[in-house]
C-alpha cells in the first residue's frame, strides 16, 4: 500500500497503487465519484520498492511526474541501483508447493519480473512531507 496526496482536498489519504506493471493503475481505493482522478495524485509515498507496490508509481512519474518519495534506505532501491525481489530461481526452487506454483504463475502474468525503477525517487524528510503530503 502506498500513499497518495490529492490535490483536490489537500489531505493525504491511503491509495493502493499495487500494481506490478508500469501501466495505469488497474484499481485503487480513492474514490473517483467524489471527483478525483488519477492526475489528481500530487505525491506517492512508497512503502518499499518491491515491483508490486512500485509499478503504478513508475506510472504515476512517467505520465504525470508525479513526486515519489520514500525511505531514504529504500531509494536506491526504487532508482534500481540495486533489486531485492524475487528471481526466476527463487520461484524455480519452490515452484513444486501448490501455493507458489499459484504465486508465481501470477508473478510471472503481471510482470513481477520487470527491473523499471524510477530515477526521480526522493527520500521523504520533514521539508517534503510538510510541502507535498
Amino acid at each position: 500500500m502506498a500513499g497518495a496526496t490529492v490535490g483536490a482536498t489537500g489531505g493525504t489519504f491511503p491509495c493502493a497503487l499495487n500494481n506490478y506493471t508500469n501501466l495505469q493503475p488497474s484499481y485503487y481505493t480513492f474514490d473517483l465519484s467524489v471527483g478525483y482522478d488519477t492526475g489528481d495524485v500530487r505525491a506517492i509515498l512508497l512503502t518499499h520498492a518491491h515491483i508490486d507496490h512500485l509499478g503504478s508509481a513508475i506510472w504515476f512519474a512517467s505520465e504525470y511526474g508525479t513526486p515519489v518519495y520514500c525511505h531514504a534506505d529504500e531509494v536506491g532501491h526504487a532508482k534500481r541501483e540495486y533489486l531485492e525481489q524475487v528471481s526466476i530461481l527463487d520461484v524455480a526452487l519452490r515452484i513444486w508447493r501448490p501455493r507458489w506454483a499459484v504465486w508465481g504463475v501470477h508473478v510471472v502474468r503481471n510482470g513481477g519480473l520487470i527491473r523499471d525503477g524510477i530515477p526521480s525517487t526522493q527520500p521523504l524528510t520533514a521539508e517534503t512531507a510538510a510541502r507535498d503530503f
